[in-house]
């Protein structure tokens, strides 16, 4: 039983500690095996935490979701959630390494990417759904055009998204590989480029060879 609360202890401060200092939270990732482990645990309960969300959702009268058709489409977004993250981080650790002086391994940029990838699930969605509540509650206050309301949505979520989402990952790598946020951005991405290139590529030939094929 004490374990059991120790790990929930682990989750609620993890998240805490992410929500409170984003950015500071980079200075707790090392580049060990033990900091992989420990950002995979976080992950998984982010990857549990989303799927009773989803569960919830599809249960509900009118499922909100294209998949709810699918069977076992909740296992499959969060196979694709697990997959994505844990290949991001992969795909990161060269271009980051090449543009740092330190003798990193891979652990690094994966455990940075693993805790990454539960902060979008169990930080995220809450910050959003404040500020589109407060939103709606301010839209009810003042009396404003449809083009007003829209702008005003721009002004607070692109910030937010590129500071507060984008920034996070960015600061993160930046602080295990000894560079700067900026140049950690660079090489997220240049991997990103290179995931979407070899997709794209995949893509094709598929298409190319089932087509000659037919």
């Amino acid at each position: 039983m004490d374990g059991f609360a120790r790990k929930y202890v682990v989750i609620a401060t993890t998240t805490w500690n992410i929500l409170t200092d984003p950015f500071g939270f980079g200075r707790t990732i090392g580049d060990t095996v033990e900091d992989t482990k420990r950002a995979a645990f976080y992950l998984f309960e982010g990857v549990v935490f989303f799927y009773a969300v989803y569960a919830a959702l599809l249960a509900g009268p009118e499922p909100a979701s294209a998949f709810s058709d699918l069977p076992f489409s909740g296992e499959i977004l969060g196979a694709v959630l697990v997959a994505s993250t844990l290949l991001t981080g992969l795909m990161v650790h060269p271009f980051a390494r090449w543009f740092s002086s330190r003798p990193t391994s891979f652990h690094g940029s994966l455990a940075c990417f693993l805790f990454w990838g539960a902060f979008c699930l169990f930080v995220i969605p809450p910050v959003f759904a404040v500020l589109i509540l407060g939103a709606q509650w301010l839209f009810g206050v003042l009396s404003l055009s449809e083009d007003a309301r829209l702008l005003i949505m721009m002004a607070v979520m692109v910030p937010v998204f590129f500071i507060y989402y984008v920034g996070t990952i960015c600061s993160w790598i930046g602080r295990v590989y000894g560079i700067e946020p900026v140049i950690a951005g660079i090489a997220i991405a240049c991997s990103y480029a290179l995931f979407m290139g070899a997709g794209v590529g995949i893509v094709a030939l598929a298409k190319f060879v089932f087509g000659t094929a037919s």
